[in-house]
C-alpha cells in the first residue's frame, strides 16, 4: 500500500486532487459491486477481506498511473532537450559563419549567447513541446524560421511565467516577528511600539505593466504564426505539404491562444482589483485592433480637405 500512502501525502495540486477523487470513487465502486453480488449480510471477516482487496486494486491503479505519469514527464523532458539541441545547433552554425567572415566571437560572448537562447520557459506547456517536436523535421527545410518559432514561443511562455511569479511573490504574508521576552513583558503592561506588532497580510497584486506585457505576447504570437507560414517557401512544392503547413498553423494558433487566454484572464483580474482609472489600458487579443495612424491605411474620407482615402487601387 505504499503507492496510496505516498500519493495521498504529496503536496496538493489540481491533478492530485482530481486523481484522488477518482481513486476514492474506484475504491467505493469496488466495495459496492462486491456487496451487490454477495449481499450486505456477510461476516465481519468477509468485509475485511473485501476492503483489503479493494485497497489492493486501488494501490495497483495508483502505482500504474504514477508510472505512466513519470514516463510521460520523461518523454516531455527528452523532447524539450531535443528542441534545445536544435536551437544550440542553429546558434553554433551562426557563430561559425561569423568566424568564417573574420569576426572571432569571444568565449564570454559565446556563452552569453547560449544562455540567452536557453528554452527556460517552454516547460510550462507540455502541449506546445509536443507540437514543436512533432514538426521538428521542418528545421531541415528552414532553420531560421523554425528557430524563431521556437524562440518566440518560449518568450510568450516566459511572459506568462513572469506574471505568475510576480503575483505569487506578492501573495506571501510578511514575516511576523517572534515574541521576545521583552515584548511579552511589555505586552500586558504598556503600549508596544508599532514596529513590534505583526504586519497584516499583503494582498497579492499584478505587475503594473501587465497590459504592455500582454501586447508584447500578442505581437510575438503574430510573428510566430508568420514564421510557421514562411516555412512554405522552403518545403517541397507539393499540395500535401501545403496542407500540412496549414494544419500546423491552425493547431499552433489553438495551443498558443490557450496561454494568451490565461494572460488575458490575469489582465482582466488586475483591472478588477485596481479599478478603472485614467491609466487603465484594455487589451483584447481575439478582436480587431484599433486604428493606428502610423501603421494602418486610412479608410475614412476626409471631406474637409477633399482628399481620397488611402486605400490602394485594386485592378482585376
Amino acid at each position: 500500500m505504499d503507492a496510496i500512502k505516498i500519493f495521498f501525502t504529496e503536496p496538493d495540486s489540481s491533478y492530485q486532487r482530481t486523481f484522488r477523487f477518482y481513486s476514492i470513487f474506484l475504491f467505493l465502486a469496488i466495495i459496492a459491486s462486491i456487496s451487490k453480488v454477495w449481499g450486505t449480510g456477510t461476516q465481519g471477516i468477509f468485509v475485511i477481506l473485501v476492503i483489503v482487496f479493494a485497497l489492493y486494486l486501488v494501490n495497483n491503479f495508483v502505482d500504474n498511473s504514477q508510472t505512466e505519469l513519470s514516463d510521460f514527464n520523461s518523454e516531455i523532458y527528452i523532447k524539450l532537450q531535443e528542441l534545445q539541441a536544435k536551437v544550440n545547433d542553429h546558434i553554433e552554425y551562426k557563430v561559425k559563419l561569423t568566424n568564417i567572415s573574420g569576426m572571432q566571437l569571444p568565449k564570454q560572448d559565446h556563452q552569453r549567447l547560449m544562455d540567452i537562447n536557453r528554452l527556460d520557459s517552454l516547460y510550462i506547456d507540455a502541449s506546445l513541446i509536443q507540437f514543436l517536436h512533432s514538426i521538428i523535421t521542418l528545421y531541415e527545410y528552414n532553420p531560421d524560421e523554425y528557430y524563431m518559432l521556437v524562440k518566440g514561443t518560449n518568450n510568450i511562455l516566459k511572459i506568462r511565467k513572469q506574471i505568475e511569479e510576480y503575483y505569487n511573490s506578492n501573495s506571501v504574508s510578511e514575516t511576523v516577528p517572534s515574541e521576545s521576552a521583552s515584548y511579552v513583558a511589555q505586552k500586558n503592561s504598556e503600549l508596544v511600539s508599532f514596529r513590534d506588532h505583526p504586519k497584516p497580510r499583503q494582498e497579492p497584486v499584478y505587475t503594473e505593466n501587465l497590459a504592455e506585457m500582454f501586447e508584447i505576447a500578442i505581437n510575438l504570437k503574430a510573428n510566430c504564426v508568420n514564421n510557421l507560414q514562411n516555412m512554405i517557401y522552403k518545403v517541397p512544392k507539393t499540395n500535401k505539404l501545403y496542407d500540412y503547413i496549414d494544419t500546423c498553423i491552425d493547431r499552433y494558433i489553438i495551443l498558443i491562444n490557450r496561454n494568451l487566454q490565461t494572460i488575458s484572464d490575469y489582465h482582466l483580474n488586475a483591472i478588477r482589483d485596481t479599478g478603472i482609472n485614467t491609466r487603465t489600458k484594455f487589451v483584447y487579443f481575439k478582436g480587431t485592433k484599433p486604428f493606428d495612424a502610423l501603421r494602418d491605411q486610412n479608410v475614412v474620407l476626409n471631406k474637409s480637405l477633399e482628399q481620397r482615402n488611402s486605400l490602394y487601387d485594386l485592378y482585376v
